[in-house]
Parts: C-alpha cells; sequence; structure tokens
C-alpha cells in the first residue's frame, strides 16, 4: 500500500556512465527497482512503475541530489503520482530520443448510440 507514483528518466549516456561512477551503490539499487531500461541512439531511459518515490527514502533522496549534479541539458525527469495535479519535471533534454513527456486525457468506453438532439427541442 502507499502512495505510488510513475516515473521516466531520459538521460544522455554519458551523464548516466557519470552517475554511476560518482554513486554506483545508490544507481544499482534505484536502477534494481526500475521497469525497464532501455538505450537508444546515445541515450538511455529508465522507467519506473508504481512506485513508492519517496524523498524521504535515502536511495531516493541520493538519486534526486545525483539528478541535480548534471548540466539541466543531460536529462529529462517526470514523475506522475496517483493524485491528478502531481507531476513533477525536471532537466531540459527535450530532444532526447524517447519523445518523453507527460500527457493527460479522458478515458471513456465507445459503443454508444448517436444522440438525436431533436428529441429535446
Amino acid at each position: 500500500m502507499g502512495y505510488r507514483s510513475d516515473i521516466a528518466f531520459a538521460v544522455k549516456r554519458s551523464a548516466f556512465a557519470d552517475m554511476w561512477r560518482m554513486d554506483a551503490a545508490t544507481m544499482t539499487e534505484v536502477t534494481g527497482y526500475a521497469s525497464s531500461i532501455v538505450k537508444k541512439d546515445d541515450a538511455v531511459l529508465v522507467l519506473w512503475s508504481d512506485i513508492k518515490w519517496y524523498d524521504s527514502y535515502d536511495e531516493i533522496s541520493k538519486f534526486q541530489r545525483l539528478i541535480t549534479d548534471l548540466e539541466s541539458d543531460d536529462y529529462h525527469f517526470l514523475r506522475l503520482g496517483e493524485n491528478h495535479d502531481d507531476t513533477e519535471e525536471l532537466g531540459g533534454y527535450w530532444d532526447n530520443p524517447f519523445d518523453t513527456s507527460i500527457s493527460r486525457s479522458l478515458n471513456y468506453s465507445d459503443g454508444g448510440e448517436v444522440l438525436n438532439l431533436d428529441v429535446f427541442r
């Protein structure tokens, strides 16, 4: 139980390597929770799904400090919390090959019948 988030972290491969050099123990622990880690061109995308991403957790706090040590243009960090207004976006690596972004949409099931509004006039 507890509050959960989904995270996308797009980062230049060289910056990702720097993070490992700065703190391999934290990187090992935090990436161990990832649901997916992929590479494309000269970038890495780390995804966490349904994770308790709390600042009070030591490994999360350390990972976030590693991110802030990077150049802004080297990463794009997105967090989508359970609440509709709970989002976080850091970094400026907008042209990453994964096109990371947050989008909200309305979802509904299709299959209804077209309503003739003349019946209400």
